[in-house]
This record gives C-alpha cells, sequence and structure tokens, in this order.
C-alpha cells in the first residue's frame, strides 16, 4: 500500500488551493520537490489522465492551463522530461509511468533516451523504469461516459488488483500487467468503436518487476456492464 502523505494529488476537482490544480507550473513544481529530495530505492508511481499529443516525434501531456492558440512547445509538457526528473527523484529504484492519454506511446518518449540523449544504459542512476502508455503515438485512449474514465486506466487498475496475476502466485508482474492490458484495451475499443488503441508497455532495463500484490478489484470491469455501457463520442 502507499500512504495518503506519500501521494501528491493534482486534479481539477481538487477542491482547495490552486496549488492543487493539475497546471504546467504546478506538474513541474512537483516533479521538481521529488527530484530534490531523491528516495533510496522504493518504487515510484506517475500517473497521469487527459489530454495528450505528439509533437517533434516525442509524446506530450497537456495540462488543464495548456492553451492550444499559443505555440505548443510552452504549453505542453514532454514526457522525456518527465522521466529524466523522475529518475533523479529516484536514481536507485523503480519507476511506472502509467498515461492514459492520447498518442502517448510515441518510442522516443517511452524508450531509449532522455532529453539529454543519454541512452537508458548511460544516464544517471539506474532506475528500471517500467512506461505504460495507453495508445500507439497516433492513436486515440478510448474514455466511457458512464461508469466515467478511460478505458485503459479501468484494465490497468483491473490488472493491478490481481485480475492479470496469469500464474496465481499473488503477485502482479509487469509482464502480466501488460499481457492483460494490451489484450483487453485493444479488444474493447475493436468491440465498441471499430478502431484500434494498442497499449505500449516498455520495460527499460529489460527484466520483469513485481508491481503489486493481489487483492480484491476496486472498480467493476468494463466488460461486464455490457449494454449498460456509455461510450464516449470523443477522445482525451
Amino acid at each position: 500500500g502507499v500512504y495518503g502523505e506519500d501521494v501528491r494529488f493534482l486534479s481539477t476537482l481538487a477542491p482547495g488551493a490552486e496549488s492543487d490544480l493539475p497546471t504546467r507550473e504546478n506538474i513541474l513544481r512537483a516533479l521538481d520537490a521529488l527530484a530534490a529530495t531523491p528516495q533510496v530505492g522504493g518504487t515510484l508511481w506517475f500517473y497521469f489522465s487527459g489530454h495528450g499529443m505528439e509533437l517533434n516525434r516525442f509524446s506530450h501531456i497537456a495540462p488543464m492551463d495548456a492553451d492550444p492558440t499559443g505555440p505548443l512547445t510552452e504549453q505542453l509538457i514532454s514526457m522525456a522530461d518527465v522521466r529524466s526528473r523522475l529518475k533523479m527523484a529516484c536514481p536507485d529504484g523503480t519507476i511506472v509511468i502509467a498515461l492514459d492519454a492520447c498518442q502517448s506511446g510515441s518510442p522516443r518518449s517511452v524508450r531509449f533516451r532522455d532529453m539529454a540523449g543519454e541512452s537508458e544504459e548511460t544516464a544517471p542512476g539506474r532506475a528500471n523504469v517500467i512506461t505504460a502508455a495507453a495508445a500507439d503515438v497516433n492513436q486515440s485512449a478510448m474514455e466511457v461516459v458512464a461508469p466515467p474514465g478511460g478505458v485503459f486506466t479501468n484494465f490497468f487498475v483491473r490488472a493491478l488488483c490481481g485480475d492479470a496475476d496469469a500464474n496465481q502466485d499473488g503477485v502482479v508482474y509487469a509482464s502480466e500487467a501488460k499481457d492483460y492490458v494490451c489484450s483487453r484495451v485493444s479488444g474493447f475499443a475493436r468491440r465498441w468503436t471499430g478502431a484500434d488503441q494498442s497499449p505500449q508497455f516498455i520495460l527499460h532495463q529489460g527484466h520483469d518487476v513485481a508491481l503489486t500484490r493481489s487483492s480484491t478489484p476496486a472498480i467493476e470491469s468494463l466488460e461486464t456492464l455490457g449494454d449498460d455501457l456509455v461510450v464516449a463520442p470523443g477522445a482525451k
């Protein structure tokens, strides 16, 4: 489990101060605060749900205050930049990045190099970075209206809660989560929209990692809802 004091939560629905809103400044400030006090070992999770787009061959996330009429490079946040900051915050542990956003699976963002052009083998620290992106670089990330939320997020949470535990050993590994999420999301998207949505999972150090212990799923699977689903006409 994760203690509440170890969670930094930014949301458009968050009650309270403006510092809790997912603006570009707040997101970068939160990442910089993590980087300023690096943790030894352990696991660091980063989750983003919102709009995303590919720009200059890198996947980017769009903060709530992004202005599509302005210069995009000044409005968006590159996932390569996010990864570099997370690796400073957790240089020797495991970093799990989950992105429920369109065009979030750009190879240049989820593989090989950071903003400084350093490969995984030469970049500072030996963090094992696991990236789970909702869609390939040219694809939209599907969401539903009822129950509300992203299709990727639903199946990713179900995977972590134990649905992906293929060998029933009580532990969900990254490879198991990958197999479960990729098959469920792609099948669901084809069934309901006829479009392709191919989640991208990358294990940067090349070896499998235990993510969670199996537990009772906290949310109902979209697959069980059938005709009760209301599919969003648009996408993230």
